[in-house]
Protein backbone atom coordinates (compact mmCIF):
# COMPACT_ATOMS: atom_id res chain seq x y z
CA UNK A 1 0.00 0.00 0.00
CA UNK A 2 1.11 3.76 -0.75
CA UNK A 3 0.78 5.51 1.98
CA UNK A 4 1.02 9.43 1.19
CA UNK A 5 1.09 10.83 4.96
CA UNK A 6 3.83 13.10 6.34
CA UNK A 7 6.27 10.93 8.76
CA UNK A 8 5.12 11.82 12.52
CA UNK A 9 6.80 15.78 13.03
CA UNK A 10 6.98 16.84 9.23
CA UNK A 11 5.23 19.60 8.31
CA UNK A 12 3.09 19.78 5.41
CA UNK A 13 3.02 23.17 4.00
CA UNK A 14 0.63 24.07 0.87
CA UNK A 15 2.12 25.15 -2.49
CA UNK A 16 0.68 28.78 -2.01
CA UNK A 17 2.59 28.42 1.38
CA UNK A 18 5.66 27.62 -0.29
CA UNK A 19 5.47 29.98 -2.96
CA UNK A 20 5.05 32.95 -0.84
CA UNK A 21 7.77 31.58 1.15
CA UNK A 22 10.20 31.17 -1.85
CA UNK A 23 9.04 34.80 -2.99
CA UNK A 24 9.78 36.43 0.65
CA UNK A 25 13.59 34.85 0.28
CA UNK A 26 13.82 36.54 -3.56
CA UNK A 27 12.97 39.81 -2.22
CA UNK A 28 14.96 39.79 1.16
CA UNK A 29 17.99 38.39 -1.26
CA UNK A 30 17.66 41.08 -3.77
CA UNK A 31 17.73 43.67 -0.70
CA UNK A 32 20.73 42.40 0.58
CA UNK A 33 22.34 42.56 -2.60
CA UNK A 34 21.63 45.97 -3.27
CA UNK A 35 24.36 47.15 -1.39
CA UNK A 36 26.53 47.91 -4.34
CA UNK A 37 29.58 50.52 -4.76
CA UNK A 38 26.74 53.16 -5.01
CA UNK A 39 25.48 52.45 -1.46
CA UNK A 40 28.77 53.82 0.50
CA UNK A 41 28.77 55.62 3.50
CA UNK A 42 28.55 59.74 1.99
CA UNK A 43 29.58 62.60 4.14
CA UNK A 44 27.32 65.54 4.52
CA UNK A 45 29.07 66.96 1.86
CA UNK A 46 28.62 63.81 -0.36
CA UNK A 47 31.92 62.51 -0.10
CA UNK A 48 32.43 58.67 0.31
CA UNK A 49 33.47 57.86 3.94
CA UNK A 50 36.52 55.74 3.70
CA UNK A 51 36.22 52.42 4.86
CA UNK A 52 39.23 51.17 5.41
CA UNK A 53 42.51 52.74 6.56
CA UNK A 54 44.62 55.00 4.47
CA UNK A 55 47.50 52.86 5.03
CA UNK A 56 45.62 49.71 3.78
CA UNK A 57 44.41 51.95 1.28
CA UNK A 58 47.90 52.99 0.05
CA UNK A 59 49.00 48.86 0.52
CA UNK A 60 46.02 47.93 -2.02
CA UNK A 61 46.68 50.58 -4.75
CA UNK A 62 50.75 51.88 -4.46
CA UNK A 63 51.82 49.11 -6.92
CA UNK A 64 48.94 49.84 -9.40
CA UNK A 65 49.65 54.08 -9.29
CA UNK A 66 53.23 53.15 -9.36
CA UNK A 67 53.30 51.26 -12.41
CA UNK A 68 51.43 54.12 -14.72
CA UNK A 69 53.59 55.95 -16.69
CA UNK A 70 54.76 59.41 -15.34
CA UNK A 71 54.03 58.31 -11.58
CA UNK A 72 57.42 58.90 -9.82
CA UNK A 73 56.54 58.55 -6.16
CA UNK A 74 53.32 57.49 -3.97
CA UNK A 75 52.53 58.03 0.04
CA UNK A 76 50.47 59.60 2.28
CA UNK A 77 50.11 62.91 2.60
CA UNK A 78 47.96 65.35 4.42
CA UNK A 79 45.65 68.10 3.38
CA UNK A 80 45.51 71.94 4.51
CA UNK A 81 43.37 70.43 7.24
CA UNK A 82 45.15 67.82 8.39
CA UNK A 83 42.92 65.34 6.70
CA UNK A 84 44.81 62.29 5.20
CA UNK A 85 45.63 61.91 1.62
CA UNK A 86 47.19 60.16 -0.96
CA UNK A 87 49.62 62.01 -2.57
CA UNK A 88 50.83 61.10 -6.06
CA UNK A 89 54.44 62.24 -7.37
CA UNK A 90 54.28 63.19 -11.11
CA UNK A 91 56.73 64.38 -13.40
CA UNK A 92 54.62 66.60 -14.91
CA UNK A 93 50.89 67.36 -13.61
CA UNK A 94 49.87 68.48 -17.42
CA UNK A 95 50.84 65.70 -19.04
CA UNK A 96 47.48 63.29 -20.07
CA UNK A 97 48.52 59.98 -17.83
CA UNK A 98 48.42 62.47 -15.06
CA UNK A 99 45.34 63.58 -15.80
CA UNK A 100 44.12 60.49 -15.58
CA UNK A 101 44.87 59.50 -12.26
CA UNK A 102 41.81 58.53 -9.77
CA UNK A 103 40.27 61.82 -7.78
CA UNK A 104 39.86 59.85 -4.83
CA UNK A 105 40.64 56.17 -3.82
CA UNK A 106 38.34 54.76 -1.33
CA UNK A 107 37.32 57.66 -0.07
CA UNK A 108 40.80 59.60 0.26
CA UNK A 109 41.31 62.26 -1.88
CA UNK A 110 44.38 61.63 -4.92
CA UNK A 111 46.74 65.25 -4.63
CA UNK A 112 49.45 65.68 -7.75
CA UNK A 113 52.85 67.01 -6.52
CA UNK A 114 55.02 67.23 -9.64
CA UNK A 115 58.37 65.98 -8.92
CA UNK A 116 59.91 66.40 -12.22
CA UNK A 117 62.43 63.50 -13.70
CA UNK A 118 63.57 61.59 -10.02
CA UNK A 119 67.10 59.99 -10.17
CA UNK A 120 70.17 59.74 -8.48
CA UNK A 121 72.43 62.55 -6.97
Amino acid sequence: MNDTRAPFGARVFSRQARVRALASLLIATALLGCGGPDSRERSEEGNEIPSRSIDEVLAAHADDLLARPGVTIVYQGALEDGAPCITVGVIDKEAPSARELPPSLEGYPVVLQETGELGPR
